[in-house]
């Protein structure tokens, strides 16, 4: 919103007599719990009153549900996920309201993208390394070794090059899991931990998709075709250019290799 690639997306396609606003609405790091509680609603209910004219609502909520599971590579449920009954809660209840309150407007829901692995956070660090007079070896996680379905998070980097790691003798193993007391990440998502995820946000996807379905104004538009193009490299855009999820280089994922980038937001848009 800040960099206007909403609008600036309208105007490309010939529909530059809409305007948009979410500079009070599109609050970075929230949950469908808080999107659920009164002083959330109630910022919904408030613009909505100031604003009559907006007939087009776009909802994109979910993404913080499952976020901090990728981020600490430790998908505990209730803790770095919200469990899925209380997701249809929160989610239904913002539906509900949206969909009452303005039975005259269209109300589009936005998925959640399946895969994790289509983000670079998680798919740019190798899990091999190579050590003069060894040559190209696995990483080392305190669970053993690192395997090719396994990823490592951006974090590990950092602590790669520290040392961390290296199947050789002094070498600390990388990190597996959040450490609930400190605070500190992991920085390996095994690949059932990457299945479990998966599997919550496909939870997560029906839910969204069943909300569209419960109300005659509420529509689902789904991210993931667009999302599996970009991962797979078939994806043309702004005359032809191809985009992808790697890092920087491929024009729609930021430096955080989580959220997208300008090009990225407009191509989301």
């Amino acid at each position: 919103w800040s960099a206007r690639s909403f609008q600036t997306a309208l105007i490309a396609n010939g529909l530059g007599a809409y305007g948009e606003k979410g500079d009070v609405t599109a609050i970075g790091g929230s949950t469908a719990a808080q999107w659920a509680s009164a002083p959330y609603l109630q910022l919904i209910t408030d613009e909505l009153t100031a604003n009559p004219e907006i007939d087009i609502v776009h909802l994109s909520i979910g993404g913080n549900d499952f976020l901090p599971a990728v981020v600490s590579a430790t998908p505990i449920d209730g803790v770095t996920m919200t469990p899925v009954a209380a997701f249809q809660e929160y989610y239904m209840q913002v539906v509900g309201a949206l969909a009452t309150s303005l039975p005259n407007s269209q109300i589009v829901l936005i998925d959640l993208p399946a895969d994790v692995r289509w983000a670079p956070f998680v798919s740019s660090i190798s899990n091999m390394v190579d050590i003069p007079g060894m040559g190209s070896v696995q990483l080392q996680g305190e669970d053993g070794p690192i395997e090719a379905s396994d990823r490592l998070t951006l974090a590990a980097s950092a602590l790669i090059t520290q040392g961390y790691g290296l199947p050789i003798p002094g070498s600390p193993p990388l990190p597996e899991n959040l450490d609930l007391a400190t605070g500190n990440p992991g920085v390996i998502l095994r690949e059932a931990e990457l299945d479990l995820i998966g599997q919550q946000v496909a939870a997560f996807n029906q839910i969204i998709t069943s909300a569209a379905a419960a109300f005659p104004n509420v529509h689902a538009m789904s991210i993931n075709p667009m999302m599996e193009a970009l991962a797979t490299g078939t994806y043309r855009t702004f005359g032809g250019i191809e985009l992808t999820t790697q890092l920087l280089v491929g024009g729609f994922f930021s430096y955080d290799g989580i959220h997208p980038q300008n090009v990225g937001q407009g191509v989301y848009t």
